[in-house]
């Protein structure tokens, strides 16, 4: 189990509220093997991202911008957007930390 030292709460207090947030969520769903998955219709209202708002590219630099934060708190952090095997054909996203 995860638990952040006093000066790797203080590094994450100076993040970005989305990577907070993602912080938040490798915190809660950590398993052993470091890595769980979420669906994308889900995932993306929580880190306040929107595709009517935003266009893909706009996504996809605030997730790179997220990840650079994160490896500096979790330094194999990743994030991977695709199928999966779901049969209702929901987009996931599998975060490895």
């Amino acid at each position: 189990m995860l638990h952040l030292s006093t000066t790797q709460t203080a590094l994450l207090a100076g993040f970005s509220t989305g990577a907070q947030r993602l912080a938040g969520l490798v915190l809660a769903y950590q398993n052993g093997e470091q890595e769980f998955t979420l669906p994308q219709n889900w995932l993306w209202p929580q880190l306040g991202l929107t595709q009517t708002g935003m266009t893909g590219q706009e996504i996809t630099a605030r997730l790179a911008g997220w990840t650079r934060e994160l490896r500096r708190l979790f330094p194999h952090f990743t994030m991977r957007v695709g199928d999966n095997d779901i049969p209702s054909g929901d987009t996931i996203v599998t975060i490895h930390y």
